[in-house]
C-alpha cells in the first residue's frame, strides 16, 4: 500500500541517452506532485530577453523578478537586466503556477529567490532576495502573497 504523499523516484543513467528526459507517471495529481512538477518546469524553462540588439535565453530559475517601467518590461538577473516583449499580465498568467507571484502593479517576484520577509506598519511587506535586493509587496497583493508564502 502506498503511503500518502510518498513519491517513487527511479533514475536511469546511460551514455546511450542523447538528452535528459523526465517522465511523470501518476494515477491522480496530488498537491505534492503538482508542486514537484512546477519546480521541474521552473528549472527547465526559459524566456528570451534582449539587451541592446542581442537576444539571450534566460532560465526562469535565474530570474529574481520582472518589473514594468514606462511601458517596458524588464527581467532582473544576477548579471543585470534584460528587456522582454511581454506585458506583466502575460508573464503572470504563464508563470503564476511555477513559483512566480505578482507583488505590486509593476512587479512579479520569483519566490525561489526570496530569503525573508519583513512586515511594515502600513500593511506592506519588504521582501529580501538572495542577491541582497529588497522589493516591496504592496497591500493590494499582500493577501495572496501571504497565502502562497505561508504567512
Amino acid at each position: 500500500m502506498k503511503k500518502a504523499g510518498a513519491i517513487k523516484l527511479t533514475m536511469d543513467q546511460s551514455s546511450a541517452y542523447e538528452e535528459e528526459e523526465i517522465v511523470v507517471k501518476y494515477n491522480e495529481m496530488s498537491h505534492t506532485l503538482d508542486n514537484l512538477v512546477n519546480q521541474i518546469k521552473l528549472y527547465s524553462s526559459s524566456i528570451v530577453g534582449k539587451r541592446g540588439s542581442s537576444s539571450y535565453t534566460i532560465l526562469l530559475s535565474d530570474i529574481y523578478y520582472f518589473e514594468s517601467v514606462e511601458n517596458k518590461t524588464f527581467i532582473y538577473v544576477s548579471d543585470g537586466e534584460y528587456e522582454v516583449d511581454l506585458k506583466l499580465y502575460e508573464i503572470e498568467e504563464q508563470l503564476n503556477k511555477i513559483g512566480f507571484i505578482r507583488i505590486s502593479k509593476f512587479c512579479i517576484l520569483n519566490l525561489d529567490r526570496l530569503t525573508r520577509v519583513k512586515g511594515m506598519l502600513n500593511g506592506k511587506f519588504e521582501a529580501f532576495l538572495d542577491n541582497g535586493e529588497k522589493v516591496i509587496i504592496t497591500r493590494h497583493y499582500a493577501p495572496e502573497f501571504k497565502k502562497r508564502f505561508g504567512l
